[in-house]
């Protein structure tokens, strides 16, 4: 199984200091891991949740997010899930609290087989998609600013779900098999193919954090510190290069419009640390030209060391659009 990294603050603390704790009255809410969706719906919160609402449906909540922000999150009725959270499935930890480990993956919500119980089999349902924000898929959240991000999650949790008539229908992901233990390696090898992707997650999380250390928490170039507006950004793209993509001197620390028009090689950096724009950007839209000329002959600031020369040096020959491979190919 993945390692869980939980975020260092608790999500009903979280709630409270966004002024929205009312939704916890009526619905579940806990925190996904950071790096994946993985999560832990405790038995005695759910009864508590259940007896409150009494015949009336409400949400499992599973929000994502770094202790500031909101990153994504899913709402799911519970009655959509309610036959997937039995007693065979039931995980018992350290300090004696019951309850079920779950995995959201290609929108499929699967409780996890506990280690514990190895003749339990792990069981899913594909009915989630009723409300579904995924930040490092989809990008339907990531439009948002964060303000906005916590107001779609006030508007969905403060709703009551429509009611549900029948029992969800099975994932087709996974077909029913004659056989279970064959089902069950089907759902075993789908989760350890997820693995690697995990931990090229976890690996651009610690670059993340290296580049943002190395620039002090700021964009190098217009000292923007509000962190949902940063991205470490790589000099040598990540597939160009294995040995130089986890390499914090490979990343410059920019605000996000300047990350994309770096990315795609709009402008580059001279070995001085200064912006190089190309010389007639008339071709462009206004806005894109006011964004380069605000730019441009600005030095690289608030780094902590040194970039190297060759990264820059690869950045002008294959990703900025004015060197001569790019001129060629156009």
């Amino acid at each position: 199984m993945a390692k869980r990294n939980e975020p260092n603050i608790r999500i009903g603390t979280l709630l409270n200091n966004w002024g929205c704790n009312e939704l916890t009255t009526k619905n579940y809410i806990v925190a996904s891991s950071v790096e994946n969706w993985w999560s832990w719906i405790g038995k005695k919160m759910l009864s508590g949740c259940i007896a409150t609402n009494g015949n009336n449906d409400f949400y499992i909540g599973i929000v994502r997010h770094d202790n500031v922000t909101i990153d994504s999150f899913y709402a799911i009725p519970y009655s959509h899930v309610k036959h997937l959270l039995i007693p065979e499935l039931e995980k018992t930890k350290k300090d004696g609290a019951v309850g079920w480990n779950i995995l959201i993956e290609n929108g499929i919500f699967r409780t996890v087989r506990p280690k514990d119980n190895p003749n339990a089999k792990s069981v899913e349902t594909n009915t989630i998609s009723v409300v579904k924000f995924l930040y490092p898929q989809g990008d339907e959240l990531k439009q948002y600013p964060p303000g906005d991000r916590l107001e779609k999650l006030k508007d969905v949790f403060s709703k009551q779900p429509q009611e549900t008539t029948s029992a969800p229908s099975p994932s087709p992901s996974v077909s029913p098999s004659s056989d279970p233990e064959a089902q069950e390696r089907a759902i075993e090898e789908e989760i350890t193919s997820k693995r690697a992707e995990i931990e090229q997650r976890l690996q651009q999380s610690k670059f993340r954090k290296g580049v943002l250390e190395k620039f002090n928490g700021q964009c190098c170039l217009s000292g923007i510190y509000e962190q949902e507006l940063l991205v470490a950004s790589h000099i040598v793209p990540w597939a160009a290069d294995e040995k130089s993509r986890l390499d914090p001197n490979n990343g410059l620390c920019l605000f996000v419009s300047y990350d994309k028009l770096f990315d795609k090689g709009y402008f580059t950096v001279d070995d001085e640390g200064r912006v190089v724009i190309p010389d007639d950007v008339s071709r462009l839209s206004r806005g894109v030209q006011e964004l380069l000329y605000g730019i441009n002959r600005r030095k690289i600031a608030f780094s902590n060391g040194e970039i190297p020369r060759d990264y820059l040096a690869y950045h002008r020959t294959e990703i900025y659009v004015m060197s001569p491979k790019k001129k060629e190919n156009r």
